[in-house]
């Protein structure tokens, strides 16, 4: 990715309230559009909420945020238009990688690459 600065949103969130990506600078972010009718979405997901639990700080409900984008507007602002899509958003918020379709991560090479952009694993 050439580094642009990612779009920026605040959506409401699933359980109440809302987030906003602003609130992430300063630490490397994994933005990850996926949708419920979508198996490929579904059969990453244990292993994205495992990879979010050994980075994130404890005490949350569930291991990082999901949020609703409806109408597609941030995706489509973001260029996604299939399912799973993850963007890996560097400390100052610019776009730095993009992963097509379903990943194993809980890779070791994934920590590798997040640690080598800042991110901090808890073990």
């Amino acid at each position: 990715m050439d580094g642009s600065p990612a779009a920026a949103f605040k959506l409401p969130a699933r359980g109440g309230g809302q987030v906003d990506l602003a609130t992430f600078r300063g630490k490397p972010v994994l933005v990850n559009f996926w949708a419920t009718w979508c198996p490929p979405c579904r059969e990453e997901m244990p292993s994205l909420a495992r990879l979010a639990e050994s980075f994130d700080p404890p005490g949350q409900k569930t291991p990082f945020r999901v949020v609703w984008d409806e109408g597609a507007r941030i995706s489509r602002s973001w260029g996604v238009s299939r399912y799973p899509v993850t963007l890996l958003l560097d400390a100052e918020g610019r776009l730095r990688l993009r992963f097509f379709g379903p990943r194993n991560w809980m890779d070791p090479n994934v920590a590798i690459l997040l640690q080598g952009y800042g991110a901090r694993s808890k073990g």
